[in-house]
């Protein structure tokens, strides 16, 4: 499965991981586990409702949230951020 990242996620995620290597390989950990196995318990999946019907979460940390779009090539990264950034 192949991942694409919005521009928004591209410059938030150069943000977050700046000055911190152990958040970016995190971040990059559950990507990949995203990748293999998606319904993993750690990564807490789930669909957003309201406007954002197609929009799907998942957990980095206990703040740190992934937010993507199923596409039939692969994911699309929309947003990386603390809860209250992308909800």
């Amino acid at each position: 499965m192949n991942l694409f990242l919005s521009p928004k996620f591209k410059r938030d995620l150069k943000k977050l991981t700046r000055n911190d290597s152990r958040l970016a390989s995190k971040i990059e950990t559950k990507l990949e586990l995203l990748i293999t196995n998606k319904n993993h318990p750690s990564l807490r999946l789930h669909k957003l409702t309201g406007k954002d019907t197609a929009v799907w979460s998942i957990s980095v940390t206990s703040d740190l949230r992934v937010l993507f779009t199923y596409m039939l090539v692969g994911l699309y990264l929309i947003a990386i951020g603390g809860h209250d950034d992308v909800y």
